[in-house]
């Protein structure tokens, strides 16, 4: 129990003091502010440009952190939250499949969690039938808490350009280990291919020996290089799955459940816990860590150690 013996109702602290911190503009305050701005990519928008949008458009002051939490939360106000969007998987692949006839879509879950996924568009596959007859597959580090590799195969239509084929999410040592496969297996298949040499011919003595037998040039290229099969590439059209609320989906698509995959180990050496604390495996109902605090060996107080201790008794 306490007693206010005297009181001074005069504020000796200056208006923009007391007002630096911004109390009221918490982070979901301004993350229903600056949400419009992730509604397509948002990823140029850093948490040092809303400390500047927000000092000049509202006058809020506010520090990296802050700012950090403010775009985290827009993000999720803006596109959902990553269960919500791994929970929809199998609706969307369902669609996907629908609206594009001859698409080819699948994914494995393990113990409830997204673990791959594959999805080829008919449009795309119909189009390959007329690009150069090679594959190249490469593979993107993914940059989210969860990790995991986005592999792509393309080809190269009649003019030269990237054409997408196939996509996949994997994640990264499953893809080394069938990149190896994927090369020892061609490596076993097309072993009777040899390398023939070829003698360096002038172009223009080709035109001549071409000319003089009256052959027409083009007769001689790749229908890969013509303009007929670079409109033929292009002549499907992809169809977008359209609102959410429109969609009909099966029961056994409703029912199916994603979780989210294993989150990744962060690489280094693991972080220290925090003086005055000790680790402890016990956890909560709720599924939260318990913390138990560290007596001080001086003085008996809890939250701190005998090197930061202030007793001195």
């Amino acid at each position: 129990m306490f007693e206010v013996s005297t009181f001074h109702n005069v504020h000796t602290c200056s208006l923009d003091l007391r007002g630096k911190d911004n109390c009221q503009a918490s982070p979901l305050i301004v993350a229903h502010l600056i949400k419009d701005k992730f509604a397509t990519d948002g990823s140029d928008q850093l948490p040092s440009d809303i400390r500047k949008s927000m000092h000049k458009d509202y006058g809020i002051q506010m520090s990296y952190e802050k700012a950090w939490r403010c775009r985290e939360k827009a993000i999720h106000l803006s596109r959902g939250t990553p269960e919500d969007s791994y929970s929809k998987l199998p609706s969307y692949l369902h669609m996907l499949q629908l609206r594009n006839p001859g698409t080819i879509t699948d994914f494995v879950v393990e113990d409830g969690r997204f673990k791959y996924c594959f999805f080829s568009l008919g449009p795309s596959i119909r189009g390959f039938k007329f690009c150069r007859p090679v594959i190249c597959v490469d593979g993107s580090f993914l940059k989210t808490r969860y990790g995991g590799q986005m592999l792509c195969a393309v080809a190269l239509d009649a003019g030269s350009h990237i054409f997408p084929i196939a996509f996949a999410i994997v994640d990264s040592s499953p893809w080394r280990n069938s990149y190896d496969r994927w090369r020892s297996g061609l490596a076993g298949t097309y072993l009777h291919l040899r390398l023939v040499p070829v003698h360096e011919v002038s172009l223009s003595s080709c035109m001549c020996c071409i000319s003089g037998r009256s052959i027409i040039a083009y007769t001689l290229c790749s229908p890969y290089y013509t303009t007929e099969y670079w409109r033929r590439t292009y002549e499907g059209t992809i169809m977008p799955v359209g609102d959410e609320d429109d969609w009909e989906l099966p029961d056994d698509i409703k029912n199916m459940t994603v979780g989210v995959p294993v989150e990744k180990q962060p690489v280094g050496r693991p972080k220290k816990q925090k003086v005055g604390r000790i680790k402890n495996n016990r956890t909560a109902c709720n599924g939260e860590r318990i913390i138990k605090s560290r007596n001080c060996s001086m003085c008996g107080a809890k939250g701190h150690n005998r090197s930061t201790c202030n007793y001195r008794g």
